[in-house]
């Protein structure tokens, strides 16, 4: 009740940064504001929503899907929650607070890759192609970044994202309104459970659907110790600071495991050595000598400092990897249209 009273009250705010949002986009749309075109292609993956739409096993997937077909991809994140400023390469994983989980994730996932983190887009994607040479650039989370030309618009829209009667920031969860979808080339439909799901109208764009699968476990070295089925009936304590936490439950129970206890934190939560030691006293009052998390949890945890061989024993994170339906037309419509 409170929050509908809230939403109802900052309805005018939402529809004033909608309209500030279109103004924008208008500008850019009629050149008044200048878009940069660099002389090699250009993908962005990005959203219309608030986080949660997978955006990161996305990147990762088409990263790897794509190496056999450029000789060096960057890819280009701002770097959320890091401590940092200015340009950075990422070049140690077990530095999330420097450069950011999701740029840490992408650089363990793709080792092939060049991971950058910047609040200018336009002077990484130039030190990309001077520094590295590379002929195809990524752009983490930018649909509305409009600043930099892109050859190819990739928008994920979560299933489980309200899209009917909700409103841009702050009374909603939309970045701008939802016609904006119109500038996207690629729409994908993520954490899809049926093949009834659907957002809304897309019939005008290219659209295709994903599921996350967990298969493979990797423990806090990012070393594969088994697979899920390996775990299946065992009586563990789970814990995740993501977007939307209680779907990492909902994963884990679906392939087989005994939850017997599940906390969860905040998106980009800093983990500290105290949270750990209390993560790990709450996993055996469970009698659960397995703590699991998410890989982009474990970025986090695998960055502190004075855990016990013991301690790092806990820990197990099964990868998440996407399952694309029509994966080849997928990839063959991407190659359509940067090579066109």
């Amino acid at each position: 009740m409170i929050l509908q009273v809230l939403k109802y009250l900052l309805w005018p705010v939402s529809l004033l940064y909608g309209v500030i949002m279109d103004i924008r986009n208008l500008f850019y749309d009629s050149g008044i504001f200048k878009s940069y075109k660099f002389n090699i292609p250009v993908i962005s993956v990005g959203n219309i929503t608030v986080g949660g739409t997978g955006k990161t096993p996305f990147v990762i997937w088409l990263t790897r899907n794509m190496l056999s077909r450029y000789s060096k991809i960057a890819v280009i994140s701002r770097g959320y929650g890091r401590s940092s400023k200015g340009m950075q390469v990422v070049s140690d994983y077990k530095n999330p607070q420097k450069f950011g989980d999701e740029p840490c994730l992408i650089t363990i996932s793709v080792p092939e890759a060049v991971v950058i983190v910047s609040e200018d887009r336009k002077k990484a994607i130039r030190y990309a192609m001077e520094k590295h040479n590379a002929d195809l650039i990524i752009l983490d989370d930018a649909f509305q970044h409009r600043s930099v030309r892109r050859k190819l618009d990739i928008v994920l829209l979560n299933t489980a994202e309200k899209f009917k009667g909700n409103y841009p920031l702050p009374g909603g969860t939309l970045r701008e309104f939802r016609h904006n979808i119109s500038r996207s080339d690629i729409l994908i439909l993520t954490n899809v459970t049926d093949e009834r799901d659907s957002v809304l109208n897309t019939a005008d764009k290219p659209l295709f659907k994903s599921t996350g699968v967990l298969n493979i476990v990797v423990n806090l070295d990012f070393e594969e110790v088994g697979l899920m089925s390996d775990f299946k009936n065992e009586k563990v304590t789970a814990f995740a600071g993501i977007a939307h936490p209680e779907n990492f439950k909902k994963h884990l129970e679906q392939y087989g495991l005994n939850v017997k206890k599940y906390i969860s934190f905040r998106d980009h939560y800093n983990y500290t050595i105290m949270d750990i030691k209390s993560l790990i006293k709450t996993s055996e009052n469970q009698g659960c000598r397995k703590l699991w998390c998410t890989e982009k949890d474990m970025i986090k945890i695998s960055a502190i400092e004075g855990l016990s061989k013991d301690e790092i024993s806990f820990f197990f994170a099964p990868r998440l990897e996407l399952e694309i339906k029509n994966e080849d037309g997928l990839i063959k419509k991407i190659t359509q249209i940067l090579t066109y």
